[in-house]
């Protein structure tokens, strides 16, 4: 695969924000939020073999191209504010600030991939292949349920930088 597409980096940085800042080990219930939980769920909706309307895939399509969008222009803003000289966040250090915008952008990146992954998804069930169609509305579970949770994870970090700087 072509180095330029590779978004091997992106799912790797965001699995590492997924740690305990106090111990520095990977936490274990945040791999249960972020993987398990979304598996699982994944895994019971093609076991109970969900049907999606055309328009609920339609509007899936939009409104993920929609968020998409959006969190490239965040990403852009918050390069912008962590590049900006008098950016400082009060009582937190300048690494600490730094590290804390580097795992924003890990989360709000990886959530851009997971987009567009479930995009691609739900075009494919557009095209309803009845024999694959299961599996792939499990996959397509799995990656929408973790996209929501990452997008609460990115506001809260957003929140929280915000409200720290202020």
């Amino acid at each position: 695969m072509s180095s330029k597409i590779n978004i091997y980096g992106i799912v790797r940085d965001h699995v590492l924000t997924l740690r305990d800042d106090r111990t520095g080990r990977v936490d274990k219930i945040d791999i249960f939020t972020f993987f398990v939980l979304p598996g699982v769920l994944g895994v019971a909706a093609w076991y109970i073999d969900i049907k999606y309307s055309e328009n609920f895939l339609l509007g899936g399509i939009a409104a993920l191209s929609v968020f998409a969008g959006l969190l490239i222009n965040v990403l852009v803003l918050i390069y912008t504010i962590g590049q900006a000289p008098t950016f400082s966040s009060g009582t937190v250090s300048p690494t600490k600030t730094k590290e804390f915008i580097c795992h924003t952008v890990s989360n709000i990146s990886f959530s851009i991939c997971n987009a567009l992954v479930n995009i691609l998804a739900l075009y494919y069930l557009l095209f309803e292949y009845p024999e694959r169609l299961p599996a792939v509305v499990g996959v397509m579970s799995f990656f929408f349920i973790n996209f929501v949770l990452s997008i609460l994870m990115v506001l809260k970090r957003i929140h929280a930088m915000i409200k720290i700087s202020i």
